[in-house]
Formats: C-alpha cells, structure tokens, sequence
C-alpha cells in the first residue's frame, strides 16, 4: 500500500483595486478640475464598492 500525498493547499482571497491619485490630482489640476468630477470620482467611488479582484495562492 502506498501512501498518497494530499492534494496541495489553496489560499483565495479578495481586495480591492487601488486608484493612483497622484495621477488622477495632476489631471485634475490641468484639466480645471474636470477630470476629478467626471472620471476620478466615480472611479473611485467603483473601486470602493464593486467587484473584488480573486487572488489564488497555492501552496506546496
């Protein structure tokens, strides 16, 4: 009889994206403060309460 090695282990979790606002504060300066109010905001308004990125981490 021989012995069978279990199956290796999985970790999944879950975060959330990270908006660059350094990026996204320059735009807005050189766009009048447009940028902020129509892109920057609701973008992260949608990283803050959407879907979650799935990170898989097997072990041996």
């Amino acid at each position: 009889m021989t012995a069978v090695p279990p199956p290796p282990g999985r970790a999944i979790t879950r975060e959330r994206k990270k908006t660059s606002h350094g990026l996204h504060l320059f735009l807005t300066i050189i766009t009048a403060g447009m940028w902020g109010l129509f892109v920057w905001l609701p973008l992260t308004m949608w990283h803050k309460a959407g879907p979650r990125r799935k990170i898989v981490t097997a072990y041996k």
